[in-house]
């Protein structure tokens, strides 16, 4: 147990006669080899190998179920005591979503990385075709980690910029030191504002009186009504703002950091943060 409850892999080896074995032979050449684990059909003179994923049947009942060729396989009721089985049953459904979360989160960074390249190539391609610095000065601006300015074509234009002494373009492509606004520090107070209604809209059940409550705290108590019509579609707009996402990809692994993301507590929004989470490429 274990073993059985440490292991990423697990393997079953079920004893075949020779019409099963024909019948298996039939299916390996159709079942995709796909998953953590094996189900090994063996013959006196032959095994045949089956990479799949192994996840527990419902209820009680100690099966192991998986896909065999694109079908749902139930392979056999395990003799284990109801403890060990509840702790392995629990152990396997864990690995298997933690992989389903993975191949998620993967999936969205290449996404975003391949955004990312396409609209570094397509910058960079129209600065080399007018010149103008503001493209790309607007370009390393735009992005709230920096990571931009360590883009080789970037970096090779900076350089270029320093040997030429072009110091008023330098210090354009960086805000100022000492001055906390940036083009992000609106769009967090944008979405703060956001949050402030829908815990408002939470506590109070409409919009409408959401929005009075707002309109009330801005004024001190006073209801300038003419504000409600402005203020409702300043809601409606700053809502759809989406999460601000990075990519970086290093030689092992992939790091996201995604800025103003809502921190929660149940349904009620408590905050916002910059968030950073990283994980191997295996």
């Amino acid at each position: 147990m274990k073993e059985l409850l440490q292991s990423e892999n697990i393997q079953i080896k079920i004893k075949a006669d020779e019409k099963a074995l024909k019948c298996f032979k039939e299916l390996h050449g159709l079942h995709i080899q796909k998953g953590p684990d094996d189900l090994i059909i063996s013959a006196q003179d032959c095994n045949l190998n089956f990479r799949t994923t192994f996840e527990p049947g419902p209820g009680v009942s100690q099966n192991i179920h998986c896909i065999i060729a694109g079908e749902p396989v139930v392979l056999l009721e395990m003799d284990l005591t109801s403890k060990d089985w509840r702790a392995f049953a629990d152990r396997l459904t864990a690995r298997n979503n933690a992989r389903i979360m993975y191949e998620a989160t993967k999936k969205d960074i290449e996404k975003i990385l391949h955004e990312q390249r396409t609209t570094s190539e397509k910058t960079r391609l129209e600065f080399e075709k007018s010149g103008d610095p503001k493209i790309i000065i607007d370009y390393v601006k735009r992005d709230f980690t920096g990571e931009t300015i360590k883009e080789p074509w970037v970096a090779e234009v900076l350089a270029s910029w320093k040997r030429d002494k072009n110091n008023d373009l330098i210090s354009k492509m960086f805000f100022p030191k000492g001055r906390a606004e940036t083009p992000y520090s609106e769009l967090l107070e944008n979405l703060i504002f956001v949050d402030r209604i829908d815990q408002y809209r939470a506590e109070q059940g409409t919009l409408k009186s959401a929005i009075l409550t707002e309109m009330r705290r801005v004024a001190d108590g006073e209801v300038d009504f003419q504000e409600f019509d402005r203020l409702k579609s300043q809601y409606e707009r700053f809502k759809k703002i989406p999460t601000i996402c990075r990519a970086i990809e290093g030689p092992g692994h992939y790091e996201m950091i995604l800025y103003a993301t809502k921190i929660t507590l149940g349904e009620q929004p408590i905050g916002r943060a910059t968030m950073k989470y990283k994980f191997p490429k295996k």
